[in-house]
């Protein structure tokens, strides 16, 4: 019964659970060469896979390094599958929030590891994410 008022929108859906990130380290969590623990059954980026952006304005020489370092943050902190908002990832990870955002459609390509990203709309237009497992693509 709950889920016929919800496909018709009658009833609003319960609110996950929202999770400050992890606190951020110092040192190389993230940094370029670094890769994220194995102990999660998830490598960031696949292994034997250089991480390769692309983009009308990219420019490997200048660009690189940050958006590499970047995403790792982000990885690091969704890596525990909890929901985030855009604002708390970005505290963690840096940059604004449209930078994070991007980073986690990045985390959807296969060529950084085809990971799930899921989002869930909150009251006000407010949107929240979370990383939850990998793609058939992404798995190889």
């Amino acid at each position: 019964m709950r889920q016929d008022l919800l496909e018709r929108g009658a009833v609003e859906p319960a609110m996950p659970e929202v999770h400050d990130g992890p606190q951020r380290r110092g040192g190389d969590a993230g940094a370029k060469g670094v890769h994220m623990k194995e102990d999660t059954g998830v490598l960031f980026p696949p292994a034997g896979q250089p991480v390769r952006f692309d983009g009308e304005t990219y420019d490997p020489a200048r660009d690189e390094a940050r958006l590499e370092t970047q995403l790792g943050r982000v990885y690091e902190c969704m890596r525990d599958g909890r929901w985030r908002s855009l604002e708390t990832i970005r505290s963690f990870a840096g940059g604004s929030e449209a930078a994070v955002s991007a980073r986690l459609r990045d985390l959807r390509k296969a060529r950084f590891g085809g990971h799930v990203v899921m989002r869930r709309r909150l009251r006000g237009g407010h949107w929240i994410y979370r990383l939850a497992g990998r793609t058939a693509e992404g798995s190889g």
